[in-house]
């Protein structure tokens, strides 16, 4: 039976998630119009250190994780100084909700994995790349799992998985319907033969489908870094690493978006911002441990943990051909989506 993820998120809540813009003085009405407009005080603090004659701000919305790094590093490492750019961070659940605050205005950017940008367009939601954020390394085939995939498949004690389609039949824990664990391991069930319709997926949050895991109520788990390491350290072996199935070695994965509407509207910010974003991919590459301490210091995870997934693997472009059209082409053979949409506008800045 071919199954339809919906887009979860309702634009009717926007309002409610809306950014507070804040003042640097509450006493003054020009300093609050002044931060209103993105003209605060630590603004024209950072144009005079920079040289800059007017800052450009824009606001993210986070998913907690990786993904987000790029945007920590850059204004950590003062590339976005350097570009005049200041990026306001405010962090989200997940990525369908970070997509709801970009359309509704709430927010400028975000990080996404592809998937979201092909189920997104069929359902004619006008999202834009506007620049790389994660790949899979170009050599992934020679490299051990987990420094290639943040996502493992994990079996409970008592379980085995000696190939992919064994998890047909299974109760198998993910973070949400439609996400790039679940597809991703739906493509792995197909690729080796098994019907991934026969999966009963069950949606937890990570710390809830540990304890169900270990507790046996799941038949296995699909697992992010860096919990993966504390199920490691429990003994559990990693059986599974779906996203290889879903994204090819040297493909993006994950990517930064707006909406089109906003890439109308700023075009100049948002350039500016690819620029700033393609520097800064430049520097994670050259400087691994600083970016892996940052995401530590993010998570509240240990270093230790952060290290033992996998390392920096950043694109300098997007392709269409490389990164989006397979996975439009997966998603459509499962049942993700039930036609194939217009790619042809989706990567705004190339």
């Amino acid at each position: 039976m071919r199954r339809r993820i919906a887009l979860r998120g309702s634009l009717a809540l926007l309002a409610s998630t809306m950014l507070a813009v804040s003042s640097c003085s509450s006493e003054s009405k020009e300093a609050t119009a002044s931060a209103h407009n993105t003209k605060s005080d630590s603004s024209s603090s950072a144009e005079a250190a920079s040289g800059c004659s007017k800052m450009t701000t824009l606001n993210a919305s986070l998913s907690l994780g990786r993904p987000m790094a790029g945007i920590l590093l850059g204004e950590q490492s003062g590339i976005f100084a350097k570009h005049c750019l200041k990026v306001e961070e405010s962090d989200v659940s997940s990525p369908p909700t970070a997509i709801t605050a970009v359309l509704g205005g709430s927010a400028d950017i975000t990080s996404v994995p592809i998937n979201n940008i092909v189920t997104t367009a069929e359902q004619g939601v006008q999202l834009r790349v506007v620049g790389p954020n994660l790949s899979i390394p170009a050599n992934a085939l020679s490299l051990p799992p987990a420094k290639v995939d943040y996502v493992g498949v994990y079996a409970a004690k008592g379980n085995t998985i000696s190939s992919a389609k064994d998890l047909a039949g299974m109760k198998v824990g993910v973070a949400g319907r439609g996400t790039q664990s679940e597809i991703g391991v739906a493509a792995a069930v197909s690729a080796d033969g098994g019907d991934p319709a026969k999966i009963n997926w069950a949606v937890l949050d990570q710390p809830t489908m540990l304890q169900q895991l270990q507790a046996g109520k799941l038949d296995a788990a699909t697992v992010t870094s860096p919990f993966t390491s504390q199920l490691e350290s429990l003994g559990y072996q990693r059986a599974l690493s779906p996203s290889l199935a879903l994204f090819k070695p040297g493909a993006n994965f994950n990517v930064w978006v707006t909406a089109a509407k906003d890439l109308d509207a700023k075009h100049g910010a948002m350039q500016t911002f690819h620029e700033a974003i393609l520097e800064v991919n430049e520097y994670a590459r050259a400087h691994p441990d600083e970016i892996d301490q940052l995401v530590a210091d993010k998570t509240k995870a240990s270093l230790a943990a952060i290290k033992s997934g996998p390392g920096v693997s950043v694109n300098d472009d997007v392709v269409l051909d490389r990164d989006i059209t397979p996975v439009a082409g997966t998603l459509l053979k499962l049942g993700y989506i039930k036609k194939m949409p217009d790619l042809t506008s989706v990567i705004g800045i190339r």
